[in-house]
């Protein structure tokens, strides 16, 4: 579809609403490499050029999706987060949009957003592309593994989210007994049926809703918290900060308060519905990233010569990526100071001398002679700035 709207516009959308989750983050990835690779960045658009839009930056002071209300709390991205999305939009050429509130903003914030390293990247960059030429070694080990993105197949997971109850997919929740002062919940379509990975969430009434009575465990529309059975933390749909509830990968668990925002009730046909927000929760089945394919990078020429390489750490662990020299300036074309490209032949491989600039560190890393090196964290990224002649 993209290519036959491009040229009727400047920009146009190509993910789902992007919020401050890491896994809203990280789906970016797959996407941006498949308009770079299909020449649709800054290719022909309305009244010039068009370009693939990743979404607002939700960063700063934030309100929730789906809920009628303010901005009341923080960004959920850690900083490290923060950077790795703002490093990935600037190095895709998306359109940057403020998405947080502009009266509250932080200095964290506005220096992130107005980075020059970054903005000169989205607005001058060109060849802009996933780069396939690095490897990676996983904490403290010594195994070193070669990064091949595409050749992996993807895991199958279950998602928990909140959506507007007229979607046929959230009826879908029934009770299954448990014993008389705890209860669960599942999510019962044809997929999850025959996946071990079922998602069920347990669920209890509030400590002052005595009135219920006994037999209040029943599918009768009346007003439950759901919350897990080894820890306070309960279903949320307007959560302040979000928390991980054993194997479900949600945004919407936050301490148990038993506020309205948690109080939930199973309506007859098998929504699971919170009548404060007027949203019910649904599940639904995504392709999660094989644990080999963690790490990525990303390659763009500059205005003045210049060549800046991202490495990025979409694992749970720390890594250290690498990649080298000879294979960044395969990827890139040299260009002289006033700006004329230079085909790079080997013979001028092995005669450049480039140096090196870590962005992130503010560090100067003097002459790269063979490899280009960096421990990443946790979904992290490191940027460096390589001028060579």
């Amino acid at each position: 579809m993209a290519t036959k709207i491009n040229g009727l516009v400047n920009m146009y959308r190509v993910t789902a609403d992007d919020w401050d989750s890491w896994r809203d983050v990280k789906s970016h990835f797959d996407v941006s490499r498949d308009f770079a690779a299909s020449g649709l960045i800054g290719a022909e658009g309305l009244f010039g050029q068009s370009w693939p839009d990743l979404d607002m930056l939700p960063l700063g002071w934030l309100t929730d999706p789906g809920v009628n209300q303010g901005p009341h709390r923080s960004c959920a991205l850690s900083i490290e987060e923060q950077r790795s999305q703002m490093t990935l939009w600037a190095m895709v050429k998306s359109p940057l949009m403020f998405g947080g509130d502009l009266r509250n903003i932080d200095d964290v914030t506005m220096s992130l957003i107005t980075h020059p390293t970054l903005l000169a990247i989205n607005a001058y960059g060109t060849n802009n592309k996933e780069f396939s030429g690095i490897s990676f070694v996983r904490g403290s080990t010594h195994t070193e593994v070669k990064a091949s993105p595409g050749s992996f197949k993807p895991i199958s997971e279950q998602l928990l989210r909140l959506s507007n109850c007229q979607r046929e997919n959230t009826k879908n929740w029934t009770i299954e007994p448990k014993n008389r002062n705890m209860n669960k919940v599942c999510w019962n379509d044809g997929w999850a049926m025959t996946s071990q990975l079922r998602m069920c969430l347990h669920w209890r009434v509030q400590p002052n809703a005595s009135s219920y009575g006994e037999h209040n465990l029943r599918r009768n529309g009346q007003s439950y918290v759901l919350a897990s059975l080894m820890e306070e933390i309960c279903l949320d749909s307007s959560p302040n900060k979000a928390l991980t509830f054993g194997r479900v990968k949600s945004n919407y668990f936050a301490p148990c308060n038993y506020h309205e925002r948690q109080d939930w009730e199973l309506t007859p046909d098998g929504a699971l519905l919170n009548t404060y927000s007027g949203l019910c929760a649904r599940v639904s089945k995504v392709e999660a990233m094989n644990e080999v394919d963690e790490a990525r990078a990303w390659i763009t020429n500059g205005s003045t010569g210049e060549i800046y390489i991202a490495f990025f750490n979409l694992g749970p662990n720390r890594l250290t990526i690498s990649t080298e020299l000879k294979d960044v300036l395969n990827m890139s074309h040299i260009r002289d100071k006033m700006g004329k490209n230079k085909g790079i032949d080997n013979e001028h491989q092995l005669e450049s001398k480039c140096s090196g600039f870590d962005v992130w560190n503010n560090q100067d890393l003097g002459v790269v002679t063979d490899k280009l090196v960096s421990d990443v964290q946790s979904h992290g990224c490191a940027l460096f700035i390589l001028t060579c002649t």
